[in-house]
């Protein structure tokens, strides 16, 4: 709802809605891929699950922070943010195979790849329901 009790769709947003629907839609993909990885292969491949959502998650928070940070203060910083973007992945999966290698959580591919995957599937099923506004 907006400030006069309006209620404004999700739709109406803009990028802003856009991306939260997104993350909404990833929340719900992951938790429904643990809780089924869970049943099947027990604690370790829901564990997985989270932690490859988790990690894509946390990139595209990672995001929208420096984005943000960088556009907002001089809007000229485009290409540096979107560099950024390509340095800072990367980097992630460094971190991570850095904790895995040292064997500090117990890791199941398939779960691993099932919480990856969820993201990518989330922005295709907000891309397919989405319809811009067209005024007329």
């Amino acid at each position: 709802k907006d400030w006069s009790g309006e209620v404004i769709e999700w739709r109406e947003w803009g990028v802003v809605g856009l991306i939260w629907r997104i993350e909404c839609v990833h929340a719900g993909l992951v938790c429904a891929a643990a809780v089924a990885l869970a049943w099947a292969v027990g604690r370790v491949g829901a564990t997985s699950v989270l932690m490859g959502g988790g990690l894509i998650w946390l990139n595209l928070w990672l995001f929208k922070q420096l984005f943000g940070f960088l556009v907002k203060r001089q809007p000229a910083r485009q290409r540096l943010a979107i560099a950024l973007l390509f340095a800072k992945l990367p980097l992630l999966w460094g971190l991570f195979w850095l904790i895995v290698r040292a064997r500090l959580i117990a890791v199941d591919g398939i779960g691993l790849a099932a919480g990856i995957t969820c993201f990518p599937v989330a922005v295709l099923l907000v891309g397919l329901s989405w319809r811009p506004r067209i005024e007329t």
